[in-house]
């Protein structure tokens, strides 16, 4: 017997069990009083034996013609998941008519257009098989369809749960309620484990076990709504739970190499996922952003890496531990966030908290922070750094004579033409009203007072157009150099390039006056220029 038969044979098997209990259900009226336990038993039992025909086939129409009888149980399943939760959960106004109705016209209108999705390729696009394995598997892009509706899931799901947990909560310890509702959990569990399996590997052949567990999540609920047993929350389907997810997610085992992935990464990674089956998450995303986890040991953690750029957008990461009830680990899951906006709205915040919102350059604060930590690095290596402060000449007269429109125009020019005028590693900030400052790295005094020499010819010939006429100011500039005998802070330098500064005001403005070392504070070495 070949395995390929021995699969299909299991997998029907599977189908009859299902279509049994689906018998048993019916015998004892269960099937009246509780409907959507007949509906989960005929929704396993397809789901099963159209796996089998799948398995059968080897050529891309015959998958699809076996998907349509998958998503007969597939698309129905949200409104199962409803019954489950407004008849456990106590809310039957997610059962109501209207929503019912509503329910039903996705579930109708999901395999209408995976019948006749040849036509369109609104759910599956750019089908082909994949025959490098034991197994002829089909692979495909998705469509709008089939995104739309593993959102519309996701919707459900979430509904799901709150109602099975609002239940859970309000019911007493030992009531009935209780009972049944942690049972749905339980039962639930195990297609969970059977996804599980697929994911990590576990088996030597890429089968899909969720059909096989599904059959005892039928015994189980009817054994919970029967008898009361109990357990733990958990999805009900691994194509609910791990597909439907809109957050890329790969799965490591415990070497630490991607063994599975969602939907939403094989569209997110270059070529697909699939080729990073086997994988490192370095080789994967370009950084290994598994590092930051805690040793092993301990319950479930979940920590964060730092962003990652991928394709334009911006991701957290998130890493989660998953270990079994022994406590050992079954490997990880790595989920990337798209936090793009969210990055975009704090470098934006940055850049408003940073830059002088009139010329563009830094603003005060900023550029006293960069300059204290400029002045930091030179200390440390031993570097001369140079500070100019310069005040425009009479700048009040061009506002009161031609409007402040002109003077604001005027001050983003003298901006533009000073910032042309200094090197790369150069610093510039507008440091009052119509007063800006220069850090020049590694800069002696000599050199400073030539930079500062050009500055103030480039403010000179810097003109703002008004009524055809030009208009221009003067600066008068002061420069202080740190002294390699003295532990310049950045205060006592601003202290002394300010007091140049005043000092080249004082001779008429339009001058560039060099501050003297600290140890000389009597008199000015002063360049007055015309």
């Amino acid at each position: 017997m070949s395995l390929q038969f021995a699969l299909i044979v299991l997998l029907w098997t599977v189908g009859a069990s299902a279509l049994a209990l689906l018998a048993l259900v019916w015998h004892r009226g269960h099937a009246r009083r509780k409907p959507w336990l007949a509906l989960l038993a005929l929704a396993s039992a397809l789901y099963a034996f159209g796996y089998g025909l799948e398995l059968a086939g080897s050529t891309v129409d015959w998958v699809f013609a076996t998907y349509r009888i998958q998503h007969l149980a597939i698309a129905f399943a949200p409104t199962i998941l409803l019954l489950i939760a407004a008849d456990l959960g106590e809310l039957p106004r997610l059962a109501s008519p209207r929503v019912l109705a509503l329910a039903s016209a996705i579930s109708v209108a999901t395999i209408a257009v995976v019948y006749t999705n040849p036509l369109h390729e609104l759910f599956h696009v750019d089908a082909r098989m994949d025959t490098s394995g034991p197994l002829a598997l089909v692979t495909f892009d998705t469509g709008p369809w089939y995104v739309g509706f593993h959102v519309y899931v996701a919707l459900v799901l979430v509904t799901a749960n709150v109602a099975f947990l609002r239940a859970w909560w309000r019911a007493a310890p030992q009531s009935r309620q209780r009972a049944q509702t942690s049972t749905v959990a339980l039962a639930s569990l195990l297609p969970w484990l059977g996804s599980l399996v697929y994911v990590f590997g576990i088996l030597p052949l890429p089968i899909d076990t969720t059909p096989i567990a599904l059959v005892f999540t039928c015994f189980l609920i009817y054994r919970g709504v029967t008898h009361h047993a109990l357990a733990d929350v958990s999805p009900i389907a691994r194509d609910l739970v791990f597909e439907r997810m809109h957050d890329p997610v790969l799965v490591l085992d415990t070497d630490g190499r991607v063994v599975d992935h969602n939907e939403a990464a094989g569209a997110l990674l270059a070529d697909g996922a699939a080729q990073w089956l086997g994988r490192t998450p370095h080789e994967v995303l370009g950084r290994d952003v598994t590092e930051i986890a805690p040793p092993d040991g301990g319950g479930d953690t979940v920590v964060d890496a730092a962003p990652l750029e991928i394709g334009g957008r911006t991701f957290d990461t998130r890493l989660a531990q998953l270990r079994d009830r022994g406590g050992r680990s079954l490997g990880r899951a790595l989920v990337l966030r798209d936090v793009t906006d969210h990055a975009q709205a704090l470098t934006m915040l940055a850049h408003l908290a940073s830059t002088d919102e009139l010329t563009g350059i830094s603003n005060r604060r900023h550029f006293l922070g960069l300059t204290g930590r400029v002045l930091e690095r030179a200390h440390r290596d031993g570097q001369p750094t140079s500070l100019i402060i310069f005040d425009l000449d009479s700048f009040k007269q061009v506002n009161d004579s031609h409007g402040h429109l002109v003077g604001d125009a005027l001050l983003r020019a003298v901006a533009a033409s000073v910032a042309g005028n200094l090197r790369p590693t150069d610093l510039l900030g507008r440091y009052g009203g119509e007063e800006f400052a220069v850090c020049l790295p590694e800069t002696g005094a000599a050199d400073a007072f030539a930079a500062a020499e050009r500055l103030r010819v480039a403010v000179r010939a810097t003109t703002s157009i008004h009524d055809a006429q030009a208009v221009s100011v003067s600066a008068s500039v002061g420069v202080s150099t740190t002294d390699p005998h003295h532990d310049d802070d950045l205060e006592a330098l601003l202290q002394r390039a300010d007091a140049a500064q005043y000092e080249a005001k004082r001779r008429g403005g339009n001058a560039v006056v060099a501050a003297p070392p600290p140890a000389d504070t009597s008199t000015l070495a002063a360049a007055a220029l015309d």
